[in-house]
């Protein structure tokens, strides 16, 4: 696998995952307030969560699901279950490392929606669109 390939759809669903969280819970809850880390912004925690959730479910499918290319991810539904499964459990761990009290105000649902949204609009980007181009 190309490092492009290893970066950047993971870029794409941050980058997506940021703007779900701008538009659907910053509104509600916009600052996460640590005593270790200072001020972090709700929609980069989620952000940063679904880059490095991407990053390592693209390197648990090399390794665990191989027989499954790639280019059909989309098609064959347990691969990116994996990576969105990664992705919201780095998220809560690390929003509830920052606020304890901050997933029972935002929600679950909330959280792992956005998270599944992007790491599915994210895949789709890459694989039709951006990868062909690089290819």
């Amino acid at each position: 696998m190309q490092l492009e390939h290893l970066l950047l759809k993971p870029a794409v669903v941050s980058g997506f995952s940021y703007a779900g969280a701008n538009l659907l819970i910053s509104k509600d809850f916009g600052v996460l307030q640590s005593k270790a880390y200072g001020d972090l912004s709700f929609d980069m925690v989620l952000a940063g969560s679904s880059f490095v959730g991407s990053l390592l479910g693209d390197v648990v499918h090399d390794y665990i699901f191989p027989a499954i290319d790639k280019k059909s991810k989309l098609q064959e539904p347990i691969s990116e279950m994996v990576s969105v499964g990664i992705s919201a459990g780095i998220a809560l761990l690390a929003i509830s490392h920052l606020n304890s009290n901050a997933i029972s105000e935002v929600g679950v649902a909330k959280i792992v929606g956005v998270i599944g949204a992007s790491q599915v609009a994210g895949t789709f980007m890459s694989e039709k669109f951006l990868f062909p181009l690089i290819a």
